[in-house]
């Protein structure tokens, strides 16, 4: 189904709002949802359950594929090597809380989730993330 993927993300008080379309369909009790940031070739794959979000980030960067995934669940910390056209930066995200709730009428998850970003064990960023899908 084509869906409407509206990222609200607070990082270090600062907030940004994106909307990207996408599609959502549930497999195995999990949704997923793909899309793509067109400006600069990102495919992204969020699949999202009560306990858990795996995220999974592709790009080329010099003619070369790559991806990173990250988990994010209450208590989850989860490591990952962050590809940038300036090199592989290995950071740790750690998850701080995590709420999964659906539309009462069509299922559709909103995500509501707080993590760190750390690297080399120092905390570089903090962020809260709301993740609403609608539908077109």
């Amino acid at each position: 189904m084509k869906v409407k993927i509206i990222w609200e993300r607070t990082r270090d008080g600062e907030c940004e709002v994106t909307e990207y379309e996408g599609n959502y369909k549930e497999i195995n009790g999990l949704g997923n949802i793909t899309f793509s940031e067109a400006e600069n070739d990102v495919k992204h794959l969020l699949k999202i359950s009560e306990e858990a979000l795996h995220w999974t980030r592709s790009t080329d960067i010099g003619g070369k594929s790559f991806s990173n995934n990250l988990k994010f669940g209450e208590g989850v910390t989860d490591k990952t090597e962050y590809v940038t056209p300036h090199g592989i930066i290995i950071m740790e995200a750690e998850t701080k809380s995590y709420n999964l709730e659906r539309h009462k009428e069509n299922g559709l998850p909103t995500l509501k989730l707080r993590y760190v970003i750390k690297h080399m064990g120092e905390t570089v960023s903090d962020y809260e993330v709301v993740i609403r899908i609608v539908t077109c």
